[in-house]
């Protein structure tokens, strides 16, 4: 948060409120008001909930202000290793601190099927070489 602007913190908490219900952002506005707003055309469900539990960081099925305005500046400014954190919790399906084999083919399937055959054979790529470490891998693996 220290990496925005007062002017730009200002800017997202305002448009936080205008989408949020008594302080917090259910699923559906965050899909509907925040991620269809940005991406500029419908994003598709199980995308959208992936991205909601990257910024539901305490895992309450709502997204406060802070968790908002966090995730946004991370978005925009954060380090490489901030970045890759909130990758790790959109991946992360089960909230477990670890990505298995079915994370990932959880994410992948919310890509959509145009490419189903690519998408299989990236996730078997992407297990094999995760596969030295066991099932899952936590983040300082990741």
């Amino acid at each position: 948060v220290k990496r925005l602007g007062a002017l730009e913190v200002l800017r997202i908490e305002e448009g936080f409120e205008r989408l949020g219900v008594r302080g917090e952002l259910r699923r559906s506005e965050f899909r509907t008001g925040f991620l269809n707003a940005v991406v500029g055309a419908p994003v598709p469900e199980d995308l959208a909930e992936a991205l909601f539990s990257g910024f539901d960081t305490s895992s309450t099925g709502t997204v406060t202000v802070h968790e908002f305005v966090c995730g946004f500046a991370v978005l925009r400014h954060g380090t490489p290793e901030e970045k890759l954190r909130l990758l790790f919790n959109v991946y992360d399906a089960d909230r477990d601190q670890r990505l298995s084999d079915r994370d990932l083919k959880r994410f992948a399937q919310a890509l959509g099927d145009s490419r189903a055959a690519t998408r299989e054979r990236a996730i078997d790529g992407a297990l094999k070489s995760l596969s030295a470490e066991g099932a899952s891998v936590n983040f300082k693996r990741f």
